[in-house]
């Protein structure tokens, strides 16, 4: 994967890249529910969110099974495994994923996943047999099967044998709820930022394969949106501007302007930012919650304030050894040569206070 790569950060993309073109769509199948499962073992907000949709499916579409499944999910203890092995006639048969309660009589869940592939002829059929012959999970009644696909058709003949259907844009939605929901809780603050942090980088991964929801503007006023559009433009170029009439920027940042997503869309900005391993920079442009101008930037000490009167400067993280300036977007009055200016003059006293 090349430095300038889209997705060159992003952990699960780089991991990925290395199956070959011919078993690319069963090793991204794989590595999407081997993904899916670790989350769902490692953050109970997600797991009960995942759990409720699966409840609020089986209710809409088999409603006469809804009692069978668990009322409360968080009080019940899940076990989650993957590749769960049947004996299958003359040969052997795979669950993709299965969460159940420790005693497989309470409660069992197979949940098989595609990504790019379609389901065999017999393949959800063969399953429900499996269930219903209670080899793998002695009560049938208590045994859900659930399907995890792209956003497309099942065919009428698979879904009598199917719980509920599952798409992967919902997962994707799941996963920035779960991880904003995480954020505020409790707990051991290192393994919570570990989860959030591995939770949010499969979400843009599943991202980049297109497998979520895009949010569509509900403004009713169509200049609106036309504005919107312009205006993230205008930060766009500004940023560049800003790298190109720098060349400390041009060798700290790549030749990309970020879009960066946090807390589930709540924090959005357009960032120059670091090129892979180095030190840690940012100038950039915050959308939401607030309009914010920032530059943010690593150091060996924690400077002191610089007291400039149209910036903010605040150290954060890592012992202040992170640091950055804001600046109020409204004092620029919409004026892009004043925007580029504070950033020309931020960058530049971020930098001489990172080498001071």
């Amino acid at each position: 994967m090349k430095n300038d790569d889209s997705q060159a950060d992003n952990l699960f993309s780089r991991l990925l890249s290395y199956a070959s073109r011919e078993e690319g769509h069963t090793q991204k199948e794989n590595f999407c529910t081997e993904s899916l499962a670790w989350c769902l073992r490692t953050s109970s907000e997600f797991r009960i969110k995942f759990m409720n949709l699966v409840r609020e499916r089986i209710i809409k579409i088999k409603p006469e099974k809804q009692l069978s499944f668990p009322a409360d999910i968080s009080k019940s203890p899940l076990e989650v495994q993957t590749q769960f092995g049947f004996s299958e006639k003359a040969k052997r048969g795979f669950f993709d994923l299965v969460i159940h309660s420790t005693s497989f009589d309470e409660f069992a869940l197979v949940v098989e996943v595609k990504v790019d592939s379609d389901f065999e002829n017999t393949q959800i059929s063969r399953y429900r047999s499996e269930l219903n012959s209670r080899r793998s999970f002695r009560n049938p009644q208590k045994a859900f099967l659930v399907s995890l696909t792209k956003p497309r058709g099942i065919p009428d003949e698979l879904k009598s044998d199917l719980d509920a259907c599952l798409f992967w844009p919902e997962i994707h939605r799941l996963l920035e709820a779960a991880s904003d929901i995480d954020e505020k809780a409790g707990g051991n603050v290192y393994d919570l930022h570990a989860t959030i942090f591995i939770q949010n980088q499969f979400a843009e991964f599943l991202k980049s394969q297109g497998m979520y929801h895009m949010r569509i503007p509900k403004s009713s006023n169509q200049q609106s949106f036309i504005d919107g559009v312009q205006f993230c433009d205008s930060i766009h170029q500004i940023l560049l501007q800003v790298r190109a009439r720098s060349n400390d920027v041009q060798n700290i940042c790549d030749s990309n302007v970020h879009r960066e997503e946090e807390s589930g869309g709540k924090n959005v900005s357009l960032v120059l930012r670091n090129k892979g391993s180095r030190e840690y920079f940012r100038a950039g442009f915050q959308m939401l919650p607030n309009y914010e101008m920032f530059v943010q930037c690593s150091s060996s000490v924690c400077p002191t304030d610089p007291q400039q009167k149209d910036m903010n400067f605040y150290p954060w993280g890592n012992n202040g050894k992170v640091f950055g300036v804001t600046g109020d977007f409204a004092d620029c009055d919409g004026d892009a040569e004043k925007i580029g200016d504070w950033f020309d003059r931020a960058v530049g006293l971020v930098l001489r206070l990172r080498k001071a």
